[in-house]
């Protein structure tokens, strides 16, 4: 279910909260099969993570569940560490795909020693907590080398997702509802000021993944968008890449944002 939150112009989706025993039972369904040797490379991470770090550096996901990306950063040459909170996911990735570095953590409070990071890759974590994201944040900015780089996601309160709440899309939300908070849409604008407040400059912000926006936001027939979304067929595949390319701006499900820590200066 999701709701609207006028104050704060973002969306709240109520389902079940997002605890470290939802996270195993989610991941622990998702493994049965993966093979990491075929796990595809996640072209965009890899090649957005060359675009601005070198081969060798140490790369922090926080948040990683199965640890995807972790592994396909390991295979492009860098050094990996692969974190969550959730204990029976990181066990299995122990065994399974130790060469990531799993370890269990917080993303609020890492145990990683300041300025002792290259890189940190958070795909879809920051948006879980009713409490709010800042703090997490500033955990990155404190772990980060001078220089390093954050790459974030989020969902995001979207053109399309801000024009349905103004007609009324959405029931309001009263805040009645948080034990069973999952997840916001954020208001993308607030996510950019808490970012430059923590000492971050953003080097890029996009919409990302149109495709998701369009078919939870404008299909009307939720089975037909879902099977649109999830078919491997060739022709489909390259209709969904038209329609992500047009609709990414609009109606992207998430934001993508590279924000990098501030070199230090010569004469410190």
């Amino acid at each position: 279910m999701k709701y609207y939150d006028s104050e704060n112009r973002r969306l709240v989706f109520a389902q079940e909260s997002a605890t470290p025993d939802f996270w195993d039972r989610q991941w622990e369904e998702m493994r049965s099969g993966v093979r990491y040797d075929t796990v595809p490379r996640y072209s965009l991470h890899r090649s957005l993570t060359r675009r601005y770090l070198p081969n060798g550096g140490l790369i922090l996901e926080g948040g990683c569940g199965l640890a995807y990306i972790s592994y396909s950063l390991s295979c492009a040459g860098y050094q990996t560490i692969a974190l969550d909170f959730a204990p029976k996911t990181i066990e299995y990735l122990k065994k399974e795909c130790p060469s990531v570095n799993p370890i269990v953590g917080d993303v609020f409070n890492l145990q990683l020693d300041t300025e002792s990071i290259d890189g940190y890759w958070s795909l879809g974590v920051i948006e879980h907590f009713y409490t709010g994201y800042r703090p997490i944040l500033k955990e990155a900015y404190r772990v980060l080398k001078p220089g390093g780089y954050l790459f974030l996601t989020f969902p995001a309160l979207s053109w399309v997702r801000w024009c349905k709440a103004q007609l009324g899309c959405y029931p309001h939300w009263s805040g009645d509802d948080c034990d069973r908070f999952y997840q916001f849409a954020l208001n993308v604008r607030a996510v950019e000021q808490s970012i430059k407040s923590v000492g971050f400059s953003i080097v890029s912000s996009c919409g990302h993944d149109g495709v998701k926006g369009v078919k939870d936001e404008l299909f009307g027939c939720k089975l037909v968008g879902q099977w649109l979304y999830d078919s491997k067929k060739l022709p489909i595949k390259l209709l969904k890449h038209g329609l992500d390319r047009l609709a990414r701006a609009w109606a992207g499900h998430m934001r993508l944002m590279v924000v990098k820590k501030a070199e230090k200066l010569m004469n410190e």
